[in-house]
């Protein structure tokens, strides 16, 4: 694993961490605004504030220890993992939600 990938690429999803803390506080309070939440979606959308950065931040540190271990290139697969986390907040907002009537 080339050092300069994992500097830019720990870079990234550091700044990316910090761009899902807003995004989850907007998207979370627009969702408050416009659907009718139970218990449970309050707890969903947040725990969303903590869990969506932190899923970029823990694969950034991932990777670290990846390349001081002197893993193989296919150690960079864990940045796509946020992004499953990603994608399951929206699925779940976008499904599971009711809209306010």
């Amino acid at each position: 694993m080339p050092l300069i990938w994992v500097v830019i690429g720990t870079f990234v999803q550091l700044a990316l961490g910090g761009y899902m803390v807003i995004m989850s506080i907007f998207a979370g309070g627009a969702i408050a605004q416009h659907h009718v939440l139970t218990e449970f979606d309050d707890k969903v959308l947040s725990s969303s504030f903590f869990v969506l950065p932190l899923s970029f931040v823990i694969t950034a540190i991932i990777v670290l220890i990846h390349y001081w271990k002197g893993s193989t290139i296919t150690s960079f697969w864990w940045y796509a993992v946020p992004w499953g986390v990603v994608a399951l907040y929206i699925f779940y907002t976008m499904v599971f939600l009711k809209p306010e009537v």
